[in-house]
């Protein structure tokens, strides 16, 4: 049985974006077929636990980084979120897809249910291992795998999400598509990412 979130990422990354073989990764690892078979269609990972979670335990966290790193860490703004993922400078408008393109390839993301759940950061790296499924500043996966928080306000209840999620068509990972939800949760197609202050 697979233990960790980190083999059950692993396993799903190399199947499902490699395109290894469940025969090459059952002889590798000893594991049943039936178990190789549940991590491949459960998109959340092994521990997974459906929590509520307030805006104030995402802050939480990042001053929790901040105290153990002693550096400033939070959550972007909607605008920081755009302009790291579609921004480039010279160009006069955002990228539509925030791997610097403006069409659309599951080479470089993960979304329209293609891969069946999230997978980690960094999954994608273009073509051929080119390293060219990022934006301009460097960001992984801004486009499709999760929606993101942002620290802004969508109105008086809800916090403004960028990015889609691994099960939105291609409209959706746009970088200029944006969504909103409630308190935030921890589900398979949400997630967040720190901005560091310099």
């Amino acid at each position: 049985m697979y233990t960790n979130m980190e083999q059950w990422a692993e396993i799903r990354r190399r199947v499902l974006v490699e395109g290894v073989s469940k025969r090459q990764i059952i002889r590798e690892t000893g594991m049943h077929w039936q178990t190789l078979d549940k991590i491949l269609s459960n998109s959340s990972p092994p521990g997974y636990r459906q929590l509520k979670k307030r805006k104030s335990l995402l802050d939480a966290y990042a001053a929790w980084k901040s105290a153990k790193t002693g550096l400033n860490y939070r959550l972007p703004t909607e605008q920081e979120w755009e302009k790291a993922a579609g921004y480039t400078p010279g160009r006069t408008a955002l990228w539509t897809y925030a791997y610097q393109s403006g069409s659309i390839s599951s080479i470089y993301c993960n979304y329209n249910n293609y891969y069946g759940g999230p997978l980690p950061v960094g999954s994608f790296n273009g073509t051929g291992g080119k390293n060219d499924a990022k934006s301009y500043y460097g960001c992984y996966d801004m486009s499709g795998n999760v929606w993101e928080w942002t620290s802004s306000s969508y109105n008086s209840t809800a916090l403004v999400i960028r990015g889609g999620y691994w099960g939105n068509l291609a409209t959706s990972v746009a970088v200029s598509c944006r969504g909103s939800s409630g308190a935030p949760s921890v589900r398979s197609d949400f997630g967040f990412r720190l901005v560091l202050d310099l």
